[in-house]
């Protein structure tokens, strides 16, 4: 979809719930989450936007996991952080990596990554 189009999308105060839900589940299989997490937003789809922390997870991205619990108005559980931050640790976000493990209170793998930045 092009971007004016998907701005004017967003962006209108009148807008049909089910075709931003379907234009979200297109981004999300297309890969491209934020697009995504922004669809389901504007349709309030709780259910869809929580469907896609395991792949958010799985991909190491604590930008798009903290997105997504400031719209749920919740706190990620310490466990999640975690499991974001191995999964970025392996990916090589380093960045996303050390504020997933200082979010979930784990100083020593915090510690490991802020000297991995040094080398």
């Amino acid at each position: 979809m092009p971007c004016l189009k998907k701005r004017d999308l967003l962006n209108a105060s009148v807008f049909d719930r089910r075709q931003c839900i379907a234009y979200g589940r297109l981004y999300a299989e297309a890969g491209s989450l934020s697009d995504a997490i922004d669809f389901f937003a504007k349709a309030e789809a709780e259910d869809e936007i929580k469907a896609l922390l395991p792949k958010i997870i799985e991909e190491g991205d604590a930008f798009l996991f903290q997105k997504i619990y400031n719209l749920l108005g919740t706190s990620p559980p310490k466990e999640e952080w975690e499991r974001l931050g191995e999964a970025a640790l392996r990916l090589g976000k380093l960045e996303f990596a050390a504020r997933a493990f200082k979010n979930s209170g784990n100083k020593e793998r915090l510690k490991e990554i802020n000297e991995k930045r040094l080398l």
